[in-house]
């Protein structure tokens, strides 16, 4: 994920999907208590903001139910979301990159509902601003004691810098553009 990236989230509990959100800095790790019910940190986080051209989606909480999916799913309209409602363990928890035409459907599916069923609560989005978040790329000591902490790694230095492959591979057989 990097700054700019759109954001959908998915709500297991509720089979709803919610958005329109955007990354507003890399990733970070930090162990502080989410939600206070919860036994999982989920120490892998970003942050995000209502994305500027859809404010009014994310302040009037616009969702959609993922059963309204299934149509656009069995025509094969939308590719990347087959899986959504059958994850389980740490996929349903994880970060999921989508295509654009997957996100340009969403986007109006998201329309669609909102115009139907717009919530008379509008919400006040207040940012989250971590005090000493720990970049990912300095965690790779806790690999094995951190969830996909090596994947979060690579993919981290793989977005930055692509010379950090050389590191793993030997020289002479990667040439980069």
């Amino acid at each position: 994920m990097k700054e700019g990236d759109l954001i959908f989230f998915h709500i297991r509990g509720r089979q709803t999907i919610h958005g329109v959100y955007e990354v507003r800095d890399s990733p970070f790790y930090e162990e502080n208590r989410i939600w206070n019910d919860s036994i999982e940190i989920f120490p892998f986080r970003f942050l995000f903001k209502p994305h500027f051209r859809y404010r009014y989606l994310a302040e009037y909480d616009a969702n959609i139910e993922v059963h309204s999916l299934y149509e656009y799913i069995d025509e094969r309209k939308i590719k990347s979301l087959v899986t959504l409602e059958n994850e389980r363990n740490i996929e349903a928890r994880g970060v999921r990159k989508i295509l654009k035409e997957d996100a340009e459907i969403l986007i109006k599916l998201l329309h669609r509902d909102f115009k139907l069923r717009k919530s008379p609560n509008k919400y006040t989005f207040s940012p989250y601003f971590p005090e000493n978040p720990k970049p990912l790329k300095d965690l790779v000591f806790k690999v094995g004691r951190i969830e996909n902490a090596i994947k979060a790694v690579i993919m981290y230095n793989l977005a930055h810098d692509i010379s950090f492959i050389r590191l793993l591979f030997d020289d002479e057989k990667i040439s980069t553009p």
